[in-house]
């Protein structure tokens, strides 16, 4: 702060060097701490250091004495050093009130800036003294009102230095009143220790004062970097949560489209076959037809392709039951003997002379979901059967294995192309290379989910030439 003092000796130079270091180093530190990019309270604080190095220099040229031309400006430089800390320090929104405080702390500043050109030259250091205190108190609310501050440590350190400045400066005015009012005469010496005291006073004040700014803008950094990560974290929990529930639907639109083409699939093929049926057996009626024997080939023909119907539509729901839940209905106490004579009689009619069932024993029962048998053993027969030459026998055998504790199904049958048992037949769609034989290859799937729902297995082996055997185990 300037003192009205006539010469500056030479041990207070340094000092106000020291005043300078330490302005320009806090004012590097705040760009450092806000990544090179400060904000509005960080531009008017630096611009405020800025303004208070300018008003001590202006009476350290060639540390020749003050003039009496420089001392207002000093005066002026500093008051506006002072009011743009207090406007750092105040919360960005402005009041509607006339007199608010932004509005207020211009009005004080301008107050302040014509005084120190207006009052007389004796009573200049006894306006810089006022200014100062009053703005170092001012301080003290504009920290208080600011929520920005709040639960920062360096908002203590902050009241510290504005109690501190208030305090010392509220000492410099009183003396420099009792020295103007009383006509006292400051000898050299005295007038030289006064200044180098004013300048030590300032030092400590403006360190403190820097400090508790630094400090909270450090801790604003801090907290700003703990909000953005947790914003990035809840960012990405929402964009994880978006995506999982993206696959949830996604999924529940393949399975409900994966159940469209299944039925479309299944049943496209049979019902073709019923109306190519249908269409014959009119065609026979209308020549006048109407004996036994065609009308029971008939009959059976259209039975058949509705047997067909029924398995593909079964094939449908259950195996989009087995993709959808992955899981077994309840287990009963089955005889093996009596689920192997159903799935044989699920056969078509005219299929069904072919199929050579072996049951050594009456009495094998395991605990297993019937209807998931049934419909497995179904899927063993009818693959063996469409993929056979026509007329050829398949041997359908239910074998007890006591080694294992379980049962075994095993069917034999011959293959019209050997070729279309390359590759893993039981993959769901997957279907030989053949294409005269309808459906999705769906059967062998279900097949090999029903075996490893119940604990067992499917195998096929090749047993020379064109015969093949596929073998389904369930544990007992």
């Amino acid at each position: 702060m300037i003192s009205g003092v006539q010469a500056v000796p030479s041990y207070s130079f340094p000092l106000a060097l020291i005043y300078f270091g330490q302005l320009a180093a806090f004012s590097l530190s705040i760009l450092v701490v806000s990544n090179w990019r400060p904000e509005r309270s960080s531009i008017i604080w630096i611009c405020a250091n800025i303004f208070g190095a300018l008003g001590l220099a202006i009476g350290y040229p060639d540390a020749h004495p003050y003039s009496v031309g420089a001392l207002p400006s000093a005066v002026a430089l500093t008051t506006v050093n002072l009011a743009m800390k207090r406007l750092a320090l105040l919360p960005r929104r402005k009041s509607s009130g006339l007199f608010d405080d932004h509005r207020s702390t211009f009005l004080y500043t301008t107050i302040g800036v014509i005084a120190a050109y207006g009052v007389p030259v004796a009573y200049r250091p006894m306006l810089a003294c006022a200014l100062s205190a009053g703005l170092s108190f001012w301080t003290i609310p504009a920290v208080l009102k600011n929520r920005r501050w709040k639960g920062y440590w360096g908002r203590y350190i902050m009241f510290i230095a504005a109690i501190l400045a208030t305090t010392f400066f509220m000492i410099r005015l009183i003396v420099a009143s009792v020295r103007a009012f009383s006509g006292y005469s400051i000898p050299q010496t005295d007038a030289g220790n006064g200044h180098a005291t004013l300048i030590v006073g300032m030092i400590a004040s403006s360190i403190v004062l820097q400090s508790g700014f630094l400090g909270m803008l450090t801790a604003q950094q801090a907290r700003a970097r703990e909000l953005s990560t947790r914003r990035l974290a809840r960012a990405s929990e929402r964009t994880s949560g978006a995506r999982r529930y993206a696959l949830q639907i996604q999924k529940l639109a393949d399975q409900r489209l994966n159940l469209l083409n299944l039925l479309t699939h299944e049943v496209r093929q049979p019902l073709h076959n019923a109306q190519a049926g249908l269409q014959s057996f009119l065609i026979e009626l209308e020549r006048g037809e109407y004996s036994a024997e065609t009308i029971s080939t008939a009959t059976k023909r259209t039975q058949g392709v509705l047997d067909s119907i029924t398995l593909s539509l079964s094939n449908a729901i259950i195996g989009t039951r087995l993709i959808e839940e992955d899981c077994i209905g309840q287990l009963r106490h089955t005889a093996m003997a009596e689920a192997a004579a159903m799935a044989l009689l699920d056969c078509p009619p005219s299929c069904q002379p072919r199929i050579i069932m072996t049951v050594p024993s009456p009495d094998m029962f395991i605990d297993v979901e019937p209807v998931l048998l049934r419909l497995a053993l179904r899927n063993l027969l009818d693959n063996a059967l469409k993929y056979s030459p026509s007329g050829t026998p398949v041997t359908f055998e239910v074998i007890e294995e006591s080694t294992e504790l379980g049962v075994l199904f095993r069917v034999t049958n011959n293959i019209n192309n050997a070729q279309l048992l390359d590759g893993d037949i039981f993959e769901r769609t997957r279907r030989g290379s053949s294409t005269y034989v309808e459906g999705q290859g769906l059967g062998l799937y279900i097949v090999k989910r029903v075996a490893h729902m119940h604990g067992g297995w499917i195998t096929m082996r090749r047993l020379g030439g064109t015969q093949v055997a596929f073998e389904l185990f369930l544990p007992g």
